[in-house]
């Protein structure tokens, strides 16, 4: 038999089963589609804590100029109550450090009442101080408030708009169901203190759903048409983009890190930042950190009064 002849023989039978394997795959359900939506559990207390970290490499004339900022915010979350599609969500800050290098030294903790939070002196008074959001099931954010004796000043710091700062750190969700592998974007606004708005778009990749948990990963485009820079300057964002583990019954990630680099130019100053944000989860801090931080804080009135006389 020739090889001709087997090939014509063997075509029918491999003409079958391919048309039997294409039958079959287009028979095979579809991938599944995800509704991603935050069911918030009332009476649900979680931590977290975030830290920053700002690389400044200026180039001034001739002169290299280097600093580096790391702060850390540790804040407990509650969800007092659900009604009418929206949470309550309290944020209150427990613990904050600071600490910077180069032309400005400062080494600062919240807990030790010996140390000077010096330009970090407005989110210093966030201690012991909450906002306070309603936030319906995809992450929309209907309304904030602070406490009476929230700093005012440190709500400039982070740039005027308590909406859009508490924004940056809750994702959005999607209208429809939505597939592994699947994108979405939506639009808003970064404030930037004493220039304006930065627009955003920020395109969310869905990359696996586990139990009340969705992995995303999200990429980051900044315009600066929104904002009034100073007379010669430019700013460009290079890159930012980021990755979190949400979970679903708090609104709030239980990991996130994200890395956004920038340039800044001026006739006399090129400067390129990097600025990475992480976010995790923790446990509640022991008690007695409290407690200790009370104690030094009672101990040091009392000797002030009595320095100052009786």
């Amino acid at each position: 038999m020739t090889a001709i002849r087997s090939a014509a023989r063997l075509f029918p039978l491999l003409l079958a089963t391919s048309i039997s394997a294409f039958a079959n795959a287009q028979a095979q359900e579809p991938a599944p589609k995800h509704l991603l939506r935050n069911a918030y559990e009332v009476g649900k207390t979680t931590w977290y804590r975030q830290t920053m970290a700002i690389d400044q490499k200026a180039k001034v004339g001739e002169k290299t100029v280097d600093t580096t900022t790391n702060s850390e915010f540790v804040f407990r979350c509650d969800t007092p109550a659900v009604a009418e599609g929206k949470a309550t969500v309290r944020r209150t800050f427990t613990r904050i450090k600071a600490k910077m290098t180069g032309m400005m030294k400062v080494d600062y903790d919240s807990a030790d009442p010996e140390s000077r939070p010096g330009p970090f002196a407005a989110a210093a008074d966030m201690i012991d101080q909450w906002i306070e959001l309603k936030v319906d099931d995809r992450g929309h954010i209907a309304d904030a408030k602070t406490s009476p004796d929230f700093p005012e000043q440190a709500l400039a710091m982070f740039g005027g708009d308590l909406k859009q700062w508490m924004a940056q750190s809750i994702p959005s969700l999607p209208d429809a169901p939505i597939g592994i592998g699947e994108t979405w974007q939506d639009d808003s606004t970064m404030p930037m203190a004493g220039l304006g708005e930065m627009k955003t778009k920020i395109t969310s990749t869905l990359v696996a759903v586990e139990g009340k948990q969705a992995k995303l990963h999200q990429v980051i485009e900044m315009s600066n048409e929104g904002l009034k820079l100073p007379a010669g300057m430019t700013m460009t964002v290079d890159k930012s983009e980021g990755d979190t583990t949400l979970d679903l019954a708090t609104g709030m990630p239980i990991t996130s890190t994200s890395t956004t680099t920038m340039h800044i130019a001026t006739a006399a100053m090129d400067m390129t930042m990097i600025m990475k944000i992480d976010i995790a989860r923790i446990d509640a801090p022991p008690a007695t950190e409290a407690k200790e931080r009370d104690s030094k804080d009672k101990d040091k009135d009392a000797g002030g009064k009595d320095a100052g006389g009786k």
